[in-house]
Formats: C-alpha cells, sequence, structure tokens
C-alpha cells in the first residue's frame, strides 16, 4: 500500500473513530469517567485539613448511646457538645423528619451556633424552602442543575433557616462523582449542603456569574458548568473524623465548618467515590466543603467538546502519518502522542477543565490502526511472498534478513564479488543406470539433504540443484564478511559428511561415488532476470571457473579444487599447479586440502618443486621424481613426475 493510500485509510478510521464516539453517548461516557477518575488523582486538590472537620456517629457512639435513629435531645447534647468547642458553622446530614416532644431542646442548641440541616430532593410537591442569600449578575443558565419538584422533611424546622440539599446522585456505575453546588427545588433555587455550609460560615451572599459562569464566595471562587455540580477531586489532605463519643483534641473543632452524620455501616450506607473509595453521605460532603473553599472544580464548557474532536482530527492524522515509518518508529511516536495527551489532559484537569482524554486517545489508535494495519498486511503478504521464493534456495537467516527488507522484494542484478561451490557425484550417471529407480531417488534425497543442511549452516545459499550436484553462493544475495574461508569450512564439512554417507551400508551396496568440490572466487553478475518468469542465480567467469575446478578433480583424483583467490582466504593450502581449463586462454593456480600426514618439510619441497617447474628451471623434474618416490600413494606427485619424465616441466597440467 502506497503512502497516500494508508494516509486515507488512517483519515477514514479517523472519522468512522470520533462518529462512533458521537453516536454512543453512553459508552463514550463511561470511558471519559474512568479515565477522568484516574487522572484526577494525579491531580488532588491542596484544599486545607483545618477547614473543616466531621463528627462522626459511628459504631463507637452507637455502642455508647444506643442504636439509631437517636431522640432529640440526645443529638441536643451532641450538638450542645459541638457548639461548645466554637466551630464556625455545622451542617447536619441528618434528615429530621416529623415533629418531636424533644425538637425545643434540638432548637435550643442549634440556636448557638450557624446551623444548616439537611433536606433530600422528592419528586412530590412539598411547602416552600426558605430562599438562600444568592445573587446574580448576568443571565444565569444552568439547564442541567437538579431539579426536584420538592424536598423533605416538610416539619417543624426547629428554627433554622438554612437549609442544604444533601441528595447525591450516582452515575451509571453506581458512583458518585458530583455534588449539587445549586439546584431547583419547585422552580426556587436552593444550595447544596456543602455550599449551604460555607455560607453559614462565612455569612456572605452566594455571588453567581454568568460570564465566565461562576460561583463566589468569600474569598473562594468555583467555575460552574452547566450541571452546577461540583466535580469531586481526591483531597491531599482528607478533612478529619471524630467519632461522636471520642475525646476530641482541643481545638479539633475551633473555627472549622463541621458536618456532623452518621458513618456507622448500620445507620447509613457508604457511596464509592472514584479515586476516594467507599465513603458515608456526610464525609462526602465534607470533602466537597473542604474542596469548594480550595477554589477547586473541574468543569466540561461547551466549547471543549468542539476543542477535542478538533484536537482528535488532528492528533488521529498525525498518528496516520507516524504508521508511514518503520513500524517501532510509528508506534513509538503514536505512543508519545499517547502520553503527550495524557499530559495535556492532566494539565487541564489541574486548571479545572475536565477534557475528554478519550477523544485523541481514541482518534491517536484509529489513525495508527489504519494506516499502519493496511500496511503491515501489505509487508506481510510480501514477506511470504519473499519467503515463499528463497525459502527452498536460501538459508532460513538470509530469508529473515530478505524478508525483513521489503525494498528487497526483487533481487536487481548486480556485479559483486562472490565465492562459488560447485559439487557433482562421481560416477552418479551408472549408478542411475543399474541400482533401482526408488532406491536412487531415496538415497539422493537423504544425501542433498544432508548437504544442503550442512550449507544452510554454514551461511550459503543454494542456488541450484543439479541432480546429483548442487551450486551453492557465499556473499550473494547478502553481504557476507570473510566468504571465502566460510566457503573452505563449509566444503571441509560437506567432504567429511559425503564421505561418511559414501559408508553407509545402503550406499555402499549402490556403489555410491564420492563428491567432489569445486571453489571459486571473484566477481560474478548476481540477481533476478527472466522478464516475467523470474529466476535468481549468479553468471559470470568466478562461477564458470568453480565448475571447471570441480570437472577437474576428476582428472586429478582430487576432492577439492580452490581458485587462488579462495585459496588466499586460508593460507596452507597445498599447490596443485597451473590447471589448463576448458574455455579459458589462461591456466588457472589451483590448490586442494594437504594430507594431514605430510610433515612440514616435505610440503615446503613440493611448493619449491612446483615453483621450479612453473619457471621452467630443468631441476624442477629431478624434484618432482625425489617427491613421487617419497609419496608413492600420491596422485598429484605421480602426475607431475610423468609429465616430468616426459619433458613436460612447466608445472601445468591438463583438466
Amino acid at each position: 500500500m502506497g503512502p497516500w493510500a494508508a494516509l486515507g485509510a488512517g483519515a477514514l478510521a479517523v472519522a468512522l473513530g470520533l462518529g462512533l464516539h458521537a453516536a454512543q453517548p453512553q459508552p463514550a461516557r463511561q470511558l471519559q469517567n474512568a479515565l477522568a477518575d484516574r487522572l484526577l488523582a494525579l491531580a488532588p486538590h491542596q484544599g486545607s485539613p483545618d477547614a473543616v472537620a466531621v463528627v462522626a456517629i459511628d459504631r463507637a457512639a452507637l455502642a455508647d448511646q444506643g442504636a439509631w435513629p437517636w431522640p432529640r435531645d440526645r443529638l441536643a447534647a451532641l450538638v450542645h457538645r459541638i457548639a461548645d468547642a466554637g466551630p464556625a458553622a455545622l451542617a447536619l446530614d441528618i434528615v429530621l423528619d416529623g415533629a418531636t416532644a424533644h425538637d425545643a431542646a434540638l432548637a435550643e442548641a442549634l440556636a448557638r451556633l450557624p446551623a444548616v440541616l439537611a433536606v433530600v430532593g422528592t419528586p412530590e410537591p412539598g411547602p416552600a424552602l426558605p430562599t438562600p442569600p444568592l445573587a446574580a449578575l448576568g443571565a444565569v443558565a444552568l439547564p442541567d442543575s437538579a431539579s426536584f419538584a420538592g424536598a423533605a422533611p416538610d416539619g417543624p424546622r426547629l428554627g433554622v433557616a438554612r437549609l442544604g440539599l444533601a441528595s447525591l446522585s450516582a452515575g451509571e456505575d453506581g458512583a458518585v462523582r458530583r455534588v449539587p453546588l445549586l439546584a431547583a427545588v419547585a422552580d426556587a433555587p436552593v444550595a447544596g449542603l456543602a455550599l449551604a455550609a460555607a455560607q453559614a460560615a462565612v455569612d456572605e451572599t452566594i455571588l453567581v456569574r454568568a460570564e465566565p459562569s461562576s460561583l463566589a464566595l468569600g474569598s473562594a471562587t468555583l467555575r460552574l458548568g452547566p450541571d452546577a455540580a461540583l466535580r469531586l477531586v481526591p483531597p491531599a489532605t482528607p478533612p478529619p473524623v471524630w467519632g461522636a463519643s471520642a475525646a476530641w483534641p482541643e481545638g479539633a473543632l475551633a473555627r472549622r465548618i463541621v458536618f456532623l452524620g452518621a458513618t456507622a455501616p448500620e445507620a447509613a450506607a457508604p457511596r464509592l467515590v472514584p479515586g476516594q473509595g467507599a465513603l458515608p453521605s456526610v464525609v462526602i460532603h465534607a470533602r466537597a466543603a473542604q474542596q469548594m473553599l480550595a477554589g477547586r472544580n473541574p468543569v466540561r464548557p461547551p466549547w471543549l467538546g468542539l476543542a477535542e474532536y478538533g484536537a482528535g482530527l488532528a492528533l488521529g492524522l498525525l498518528a496516520a502519518a507516524l504508521a508511514l515509518l518503520r513500524p517501532l518508529a510509528g508506534l513509538l511516536g503514536a505512543a508519545l502522542l499517547g502520553a503527550a495527551t495524557l499530559g495535556g489532559t492532566l494539565a487541564l484537569l489541574r486548571a479545572d477543565l475536565l477534557a475528554d482524554a478519550v477523544v485523541p486517545l481514541a482518534a491517536i489508535l484509529a489513525g495508527w490502526a489504519g494506516a499502519a494495519l493496511p500496511r503491515f498486511a501489505a509487508i506481510a503478504a510480501e514477506r511470504a511472498r519473499l519467503r515463499r521464493r528463497f525459502a527452498r534456495r536460501l538459508p532460513p537467516s538470509v530469508v529473515a534478513r530478505l524478508a525483513a527488507e521489503p525494498r528487497l522484494s526483487r533481487l536487481a542484478p548486480e556485479a559483486r564479488v562472490i565465492t562459488a561451490m560447485f559439487t557433482d557425484l562421481e560416477n552418479f550417471s551408472s549408478l542411475v543406470e543399474r541400482a533401482p529407480p526408488r532406491t536412487v531417488l531415496t538415497l539422493l534425497d537423504r544425501y542433498t539433504d544432508g548437504l544442503c543442511g550442512l550449507a544452510e549452516r554454514h551461511g550459503a545459499t543454494v542456488d541450484k540443484l543439479l541432480g546429483d550436484g548442487v551450486l551453492l553462493l557465499f556473499n550473494a544475495p547478502l553481504d557476507q564478511p570473510g566468504h571465502a574461508a566460510q566457503a573452505l569450512a563449509c566444503a571441509q564439512a560437506i567432504a567429511a559428511f559425503a564421505e561418511g554417507f559414501q559408508a553407509l551400508p545402503e550406499a555402499r551396496a549402490e556403489g555410491w561415488g564420492r563428491t567432489r568440490i569445486g571453489l571459486n572466487t571473484g566477481r560474478a553478475l548476481v540477481g533476478e532476470v527472466g522478464g516475467r518468469h523470474l529466476s535468481w542465480s549468479a553468471w559470470g567467469d568466478a562461477v564458470n571457473v568453480a565448475a571447471r575446478l570441480q570437472a577437474a578433480n576428476r582428472t586429478l583424483g582430487t576432492t577439492l579444487l580452490a581458485g587462488p583467490e579462495t585459496a588466499a582466504a586460508a593460507p596452507g593450502l597445498r599447490p596443485v599447479g597451473l590447471l589448463h581449463l576448458r574455455g579459458r586462454a589462461e591456466p588457472v593456480p589451483a590448490f586442494t586440502w594437504w594430507d594431514p600426514a605430510v610433515p612440514a618439510t616435505d610440503r615446503e619441497a613440493w611448493a619449491t618443486a612446483l615453483a621450479a617447474a612453473q619457471r621452467h628451471d630443468p631441476r624442477a623434474a629431478e624434484l618432482l621424481r625425489a617427491l613421487a618416490a617419497a609419496w608413492p600413494m600420491d596422485g598429484l606427485a605421480r602426475l607431475h613426475a610423468a609429465r616430468a619424465a616426459a619433458g613436460q616441466t612447466d608445472g601445468a597440467l591438463e583438466a
């Protein structure tokens, strides 16, 4: 797939991803909430824990003073104790429904300090509630704020004029993420319990501004979203919680906003607050007041959604462009985009903008995947095609390297220095004529598999199977440093394998011949030719000389013959002399292995004798005859001695 087509696929994936996000608001909202919960936990508010405190009717208090609910005279005694501690205000997260005989005692206690009573919204109409001290600047619109037909309790108000809405609404997953700041009951405004408690403490008017939408109380100013709610943020240090029956430290409640309510599970079921755990409602309201006083309220202004989609589109297209790089680089680039998106979202949350990281992250993923996956599929198909083309001719390591380089999908012809190796089986034609075909094929398959396996382990490319022979190439199609030495090592391994195979009972029974090897290093043309019928191979004089050297083994009785460039890679080979090869005007120096039993002095004498013969030195004949006499089993020595006896002392052999 071309780059423009990949970019187009990425852009289409981004558009589909953003459209799917917009068309599925509920799953999108769930993802947004889940991610925002985790990011907000990394940006806790720094509200002072000294501004708020909780007096908890906990299990110890219930064990000490009886089961819940308590009679109002018992509550009155607790309120007197709180008032004695000098708080700035008291908010009761306790619904006091209906009149009782002890209301006067409780009213007397509540009159000692600024107090707020809790009400809960109901779907049924109820009596009008006192209007909170609220002023608005401009036409304030809060279209998504909580609204109720009425509120409970509807009984006596115990002489308390301040009421706070204590209703907590949970999300689709049952978690409480928002606490109402302002709500409407019977179309009249009412403050949330946390805001009402803070107002009672400072005794100032709540000021709501239209532009920008915000709420101010005393020195605290909060952003205000369309829902007029406080998006809860985990506190760096939560306010303290003191048991109702415990001995409070001196000054524990002084000048603080105190929230009184039940925390015992049997009296108040805890509510899940993301990032803060399961909390009783009184603790939730207390933490909300602490956060409000710190001036933190992440909101989503109307323009933020459009900005997120715009950022998602831009980042998605950038991710699609990154996918055109190498896979690892593209993936790393997309990951960095995602990390930058999360970092930017966290920065916006610290600035109280409730940004949705899901939109840009989904766009990045869609853009990268939309552009990368088709390209990966195309590359995988091309690599599979390469593997099919070369798996039977190249060693697995070479095939893997070719597959990793799609630009090599066609190996264009090139001139390069290679080492070519030809092998051949002696007397194979006569073996085919006399042995059963099934036996010949079975033996040949085993022999070829073993030989090619050795070639692959030595990094050779299996160019052609020539019936009973094989053409192997080194340093082609990819670079292979030290290829001549590797070829010689491979030749030794093949010779040892062939000797062992020839000794097998089933091979010996059919008269299996020995293996002859020709090696030569030089420049050749390597690559694919053939138009629609491509064939990969090597051509040139270097390959031809290797073939002729292999054939010359038959005349000389040797197993290996190597050209001079190959022999130079492994000093210590035995010089054979100059060979007149078919098709070449000039003789070629050839080399073979020494018999390990030949001592170094004799090897030096052999080199001296051949050098003398090539100089047409008359003493060469005598030297060669002496060596032939010393090595009666050595075919090369006998051959050179016979030529010397016939007056041919130039050291050049006909092959």
